[in-house]
C-alpha cells in the first residue's frame, strides 16, 4: 500500500513539475511576443514620424 502511494506521489510530483515547466514556457513565449510587438509598434511610429517630416 505504501509503495503504490509513493509511486502516485512521485507521479504527481513529476506531473506538477512538467506543468510548471509548460507554464513557464508559455509565459516566456507570451512575454517574447509582447516584447516583439512593442518593438514593432515603436518602429512603425518612428517610420510614421519620418514620413511626416
Amino acid at each position: 500500500m505504501s509503495l503504490s502511494r509513493t509511486t502516485s506521489q512521485a507521479m504527481t510530483h513529476k506531473y506538477w513539475t512538467l506543468l510548471e515547466l509548460l507554464c513557464g514556457y508559455v509565459a516566456g513565449m507570451l512575454m517574447e511576443v509582447m516584447f516583439l510587438f512593442e518593438i514593432e509598434r515603436k518602429l512603425l511610429v518612428c517610420a510614421g514620424n519620418h514620413k511626416l517630416v
